[in-house]
């Protein structure tokens, strides 16, 4: 019968250390690696949501200066009341 020692591990990322208390596979994270996990996960929400409103906010300024472009060709333009 062996016995194994599980021993504290730390993975090198781009985040930084993430520190578990046992082997990756067995153990759990620190207080430290969950807060980093998780501000990384706000952070990566926050640029997908930028990312993803890009097309909208493009899309409002195309409209707003086709609408513009038309008010200025046409001299006869009256605006609906």
């Amino acid at each position: 019968m062996t016995s194994t020692v599980l021993q504290a591990e730390t993975l090198d990322t781009r985040i930084g250390k993430l520190e578990f208390t046992h082997d990756f596979a067995d153990g759990y994270p620190t207080d430290a690696t969950v807060k980093k996990l998780f501000n990384e996960m706000d952070f990566q929400r926050a640029v997908q949501a930028y990312i993803w409103a890009i097309p909208f906010a493009s899309m409002a300024q195309w409209q707003y200066a086709n609408i513009v472009a038309a008010l200025d060709a046409n001299p006869y333009h009256v605006e609906p009341r």
